[in-house]
Order: C-alpha cells, then sequence, then structure tokens
C-alpha cells in the first residue's frame, strides 16, 4: 500500500473529506452532527492537522452548531432577536440581488459578525449587525426599554443616564 503525502491542499482536502464520509455513520449512531473545520499541513507531508466540531442536541432535541448557538446567545448584542436565526432576506451583489439565510454568528468579529449562506450556492458570507437589522425589519431587530429598535445601548451610556 502507497503512503499518502500530506504536503499540499488537494491531498489534505481529499483525506479529510474520507475521515469525514467514515464518521457520518458513527455520529447518526450517537445522533450527534460532525463538521469539518480547517485544516494544516508541513510542508515535509509528515502532518497534518484537522478540526473537527462536534454537536450534540439540545433540550428541545435540535442541533445546532457553535455558529448558530452563538447567535441565539449575541443576538440581542447585535439589536436582533434570537428568532432572527434563519431568516432569509435579499442582499445586492453585483451581478443583482441574492437570497441568504441567518445561519450563526461570530461574536469576536467586531465589523461583521452575523453569518448568512447564500442559497444559490451555498458560499458562507460575513455581514454587518447594522445591514442585516435594515434587511429583516422591525420584525426580527430588538426594542429596550425605550422602544428603540437596534443595537442595545451602551453601558457607559446607562451609567451616565442613570447619575
Amino acid at each position: 500500500m502507497a503512503t499518502l503525502k500530506l504536503n499540499n491542499a488537494k491531498a489534505c482536502d481529499s483525506l479529510s473529506r474520507e475521515i469525514l464520509s467514515e464518521l457520518v455513520s458513527l455520529a447518526k449512531r450517537h445522533g450527534l452532527q460532525i463538521e469539518r473545520g480547517r485544516g494544516t499541513f508541513d510542508a515535509d507531508g509528515t502532518h497534518f492537522s484537522l478540526k473537527l466540531e462536534i454537536s450534540a442536541p439540545n433540550e428541545s432535541g435540535e442541533l445546532l452548531s457553535k455558529e448558530a448557538k452563538d447567535f441565539q446567545t449575541h443576538a440581542l448584542s447585535y439589536g436582533l432577536k434570537p428568532e432572527a436565526l434563519g431568516q432569509r432576506f435579499k442582499g445586492n451583489v453585483p451581478s443583482g440581488k441574492a437570497e441568504y439565510e441567518i445561519i450563526g454568528a461570530m461574536p469576536r468579529a467586531r465589523k461583521y459578525p452575523i453569518l448568512a449562506k447564500k442559497l444559490s450556492d451555498g458560499k458562507t458570507y460575513k455581514f454587518g449587525s447594522d445591514y442585516i437589522q435594515t434587511k429583516l425589519g422591525a420584525e426580527f431587530c430588538a426594542t429596550f426599554g425605550n422602544g428603540d429598535y437596534g443595537r442595545r445601548p451602551t453601558i457607559v451610556t446607562d451609567l451616565i443616564e442613570g447619575v
């Protein structure tokens, strides 16, 4: 049997897809979801590291990705309701309008924290929360005690007003 050289992205991608396909039956047997993450390889072809994300169902039996769970946890800080997860919107692209679906969030991203999947090709894109608020409208925007929509007032503002 020939040894596989792990010295290029194509070989590592092929191997990681094969590994993932073997793990799918194991995941189904245990009611889990497995997603392939990023991988790295050494130039000499002797080492390949692959990240796998494994998700278990929550209390209601839903299987949510880490990004989807992060969206539900942090939605209010983006001025959105947690129910906005899975909502579709039309976005402007150079070739016209494309339809997207909100699939999660990246809490550490400051400028473009919202993740949405383009339905025509399945690729994931990042969006700013203000843009998403505009596209979804008031129905999915969080409201706060003062009746304002959008981003939650900062703690500093709250402290100044409370003095």
